[in-house]
């Protein structure tokens, strides 16, 4: 009889222990359930807030002129100037421009602090001037352009005694002259990967003693 009460209390003291374990782990599932939930929600929050980048229009920005490597003479919003050096370069990005009876969209001359253009769209440059171009660059160096369109204009993008330019991933299309151009001892240049289609003269145009240029991977199409 002892015997039978000793093995009852022992039961109801695992029924205890049990009933009590079940509710622990519930409590412990549901609040690493409420944990993951948040998580979740703070990860899309910040999905949702990118880092914001600002933008320029045809209202704010009527043409661009680097002239000496006055970058920071220029004090615009729109040109973030930097040191000019290849790990510090100058930045002009984000830009639009109507050139509607200019002779260009952005122009630098003269310099050679290290720059970058990138996410610009130039177009209606011209005035019926061989050297009328959305982008110019006369006797420069040390620039990157990239991800950017120069359609529309007389010339695309020109270049004149300019070195250690590299041109990629840009669109040139639907000029009057050449989507790209090359001229007068600009060496030492890269034009690779750029769309490059529908110009009246030519797509890419090199000519006067320009040597050791690279072009490459182009999709130049239908140009005349």
């Amino acid at each position: 009889m002892k015997s039978d009460i000793k093995k009852r209390k022992f039961l109801v003291i695992l029924g205890i222990i049990f009933v009590l374990l079940t509710i622990n782990q519930y409590n412990f599932s549901k609040n690493e359930s409420n944990y993951d939930d948040n998580r979740e929600i703070r990860d899309e929050t910040n999905l949702k807030k990118p880092k914001s980048s600002e933008f320029w229009d045809e209202n704010d920005v009527s043409s661009i002129h680097i002239s000496a490597d006055n970058w920071s003479a220029t004090d615009l919003p729109w040109i973030q100037n930097q040191t000019g050096t290849w790990s510090d370069p100058h930045i002009i990005e984000n830009v639009t421009i109507d050139g509607t009876g200019k002779t260009y969209g952005i122009f630098i001359e003269n310099s050679n602090d290290y720059f970058t253009i990138r996410n610009v769209s130039i177009y209606n440059v011209g005035t019926g001037g061989t050297w009328d171009a959305a982008l110019k660059l006369v006797s420069s160096s040390n620039g990157i352009i990239i991800n950017s369109n120069f359609s529309n204009n007389e010339q695309g993008i020109l270049l004149r005694a300019s070195s250690n330019i590299t041109i990629s991933n840009n669109i040139a299309s639907e000029n009057t002259e050449s989507g790209v151009y090359l001229a007068s001892n600009s060496d030492y240049n890269v034009v690779s990967e750029n769309y490059i289609s529908e110009n009246t003269n030519f797509g890419i145009y090199v000519s006067g003693n320009c040597d050791n240029n690279l072009i490459m991977k182009n999709t130049v199409l239908l140009n005349n």
